[in-house]
């Protein structure tokens, strides 16, 4: 009795291994015409995925380039029994047995791109370092609360550097109603209220009469026509040079003729260029008008 039940499965294991080899034909492109396929498809269609995976795999043995077997395999791994390792393997061996199929290659290599993020998630979570993860989450906290501090004392300096801005806008205001809009500088004042006191400053006139003031200090220099020109001590004023300006017109407005320019020149010596340009804003000195000698 114990004879007939060890050789029962030898017996039984014999006959498998021979209709897996079937007499070494290979079966690549015939599946359907061998029974382990066969029968590996019944229990697919009936939901017993791991006994169809199984199958599968024992009809690998007799046609290992079966890419209709690996590309059932790789659905049943991957979609089924949520195996993407072997699911992976199976959609690789099926790109290298059929590369011409640019149809569905195209759709195998995004599924074996899921699988390998699903896989890399089940690696991750088996590997999990819990200690590792809690030091990272304490430095984390600890980043936090450092951002948080420097929020705050970047709100800080934000509300003083306002606060001090608005009292410089205050203070810029302040001296600008002092000192009026459009209100000429003392100097100029005073060069205006010196043209109106002096008799040689009137319009299109020029007046001979001596000056005390011109008796000190005075400056004797010999015109075209010989005759000698004395230039009064002091300056008649200031004036600041406005757009449009030249040496010319300012002798125009304070002497009444462009020809005395020469004395301003003169006078500006050392602020001057060669070319008695003059630029807007820069304040000359006036001298008075020489008398005749």
């Amino acid at each position: 009795m114990k004879k007939i039940r060890f050789v029962f499965p030898v017996l039984v294991a014999a006959a498998v291994c021979c209709l897996l080899v079937s007499c070494s034909k290979d079966y690549t492109g015939k599946e359907k015409t061998h029974p382990v396929f066969v029968k590996a498809g019944s229990a697919q269609n009936s939901g017993d995925y791991a006994g169809a995976a199984k199958l599968y795999e024992e009809f690998l043995l007799v046609a290992p380039k079966s890419a209709e077997t690996h590309m059932r395999l790789a659905a049943i791994y991957g979609d089924n029994l949520d195996v993407p390792v072997k699911a992976i393997y199976h959609y690789e061996r099926v790109l290298e047995l059929r590369p011409d199929d640019t149809v569905n290659n195209d759709n195998i290599r995004s599924f074996i791109s899921v699988l390998k993020k699903k896989l890399y998630e089940q690696l991750k979570t088996q590997y999990h370092d819990v200690e590792k993860d809690n030091a990272v989450k304490a430095e984390l906290e600890k980043t936090r609360k450092l951002l948080d501090e420097y929020r705050t004392h970047s709100a800080k300096l934000r509300e003083l550097v306002i606060a001090r801005e608005k009292k410089w806008l205050a203070y810029k205001k302040s001296v600008e109603r002092r000192l009026g809009k459009g209100v000429k500088a003392p100097a100029a004042k005073a060069a205006v209220n010196s043209v109106k006191k002096d008799p040689a400053a009137v319009k299109g006139k020029t007046v001979e009469k001596k000056d005390p003031a011109a008796v000190k200090g005075k400056t004797v220099e010999k015109n075209k026509g010989g005759k000698k020109i004395v230039s009064a001590a002091g300056i008649l004023g200031r004036h600041t040079v406005k757009k449009g300006e030249s040496l010319r017109s300012i002798a125009r407005k304070y002497y009444g003729n462009a020809k005395y320019y020469k004395l301003s020149a003169e006078a500006n010596k050392g602020k001057l260029p060669a070319n008695l340009g003059v630029r807007v804003g820069q304040v000359l000195e006036i001298p008075r008008l020489p008398a005749k000698r």
